[in-house]
Parts: structure tokens; C-alpha cells; sequence
């Protein structure tokens, strides 16, 4: 009578933390919109997402394994629609030109200036992208750095890695 009784606890605990799992991990996403984007992050993970053709996807990666870009496929890269979301989201819109797929790795370098010159913040975080020529291609990024005030200006220029 007591093991089948401790069999049933242990295993309705485990039924219990399972449905918590799935609950926390199906509602786990925060959604919201930036500049017209539909962005979403999730709670637990940090994962963020961008709504494209009515899919949530991931633009940027930080892929070790993928091969450098060089110069010439990095200037194919034409940023454009930046705009800061809060918690130091940014979003924007990328384009290729040149019409062929675009697989590599590349830097994204951010400066944040007060108006009389002086640098708040530097960043540059190392992004993978494989992407086909589909155009526009919406993308969001976290860059972990305060959402700068709007009397700041932002600098945003894309490098190979060495």
C-alpha cells in the first residue's frame, strides 16, 4: 500500500512539472511591435523573433561554423528602417543586392554618440546570416545595451571578422 501510494505522488509531481514545462514554454513569448515590425521574445530562453510572410523567424545567429564574408558579399548587405524598440531591441530591414544567397559571418558595429561627439556606448557584435535573395528581409536584434535617449545618435556599420 505505501509504494503504490508513493508511485502515485511521484508520478502526478512529474505529471504536475510537465504541464508547468509545457505551459511555461508555450506562453513564454512577449510579443510586440516596433515600428511596424511584429517582434516576440521569449521569457525564458531570450530567443527573439521577427514575423516574415506570417512565420516567426530568427534573422541573425552567431554561427562559429559558418565561413567569414569577404568585403565584396559584405557590401551586399544594405541596412535600412532602423529604428531602437525598448530593452535595447533594434529592428530594421536588410536588402540584397546582387541577387544571390548570402551565407556567412560579419560584425555589426554600434556607437552610441551624445550630440557634442563624445562616445556612451560601443558594441559589435559577431552575426551569421543564411540568407536566399528574398528581397527585404525584416530582422530584429538584441544588442544589450540600454535603448538609447533620443537625443543620442546611433552609428551602425557592418565589418568582416579576421
Amino acid at each position: 500500500m505505501k509504494r503504490s501510494l508513493l508511485l502515485f505522488l511521484t508520478l502526478t509531481a512529474l505529471s504536475i512539472f510537465v504541464w508547468i514545462g509545457f505551459i511555461v514554454t508555450r506562453s513564454g513569448w512577449r510579443t510586440g511591435s516596433i515600428a511596424g515590425f511584429e517582434v516576440r521574445r521569449h521569457a525564458l530562453s531570450g530567443k527573439i523573433q521577427v514575423l516574415t510572410n506570417g512565420v516567426w523567424s530568427q534573422s541573425w545567429q552567431d554561427d562559429p561554423a559558418m565561413m567569414p564574408l569577404d568585403a565584396k558579399d559584405l557590401r551586399r548587405i544594405k541596412l535600412s528602417n532602423i529604428t531602437w524598440g525598448e530593452n535595447g531591441l533594434l529592428v530594421g530591414t536588410a536588402k540584397l543586392v546582387g541577387g544571390q544567397t548570402l551565407r556567412g559571418r560579419f560584425a555589426l558595429q554600434l556607437r552610441v554618440i551624445e550630440p557634442s561627439g563624445t562616445r556612451v556606448r560601443d558594441r559589435s557584435l559577431r552575426l551569421s546570416a543564411d540568407w536566399d535573395n528574398a528581397g527585404s528581409i525584416p530582422w530584429v536584434l538584441d544588442t544589450q545595451i540600454p535603448t538609447p535617449e533620443l537625443r543620442q545618435k546611433t552609428t551602425i556599420r557592418l565589418e568582416l571578422i579576421r
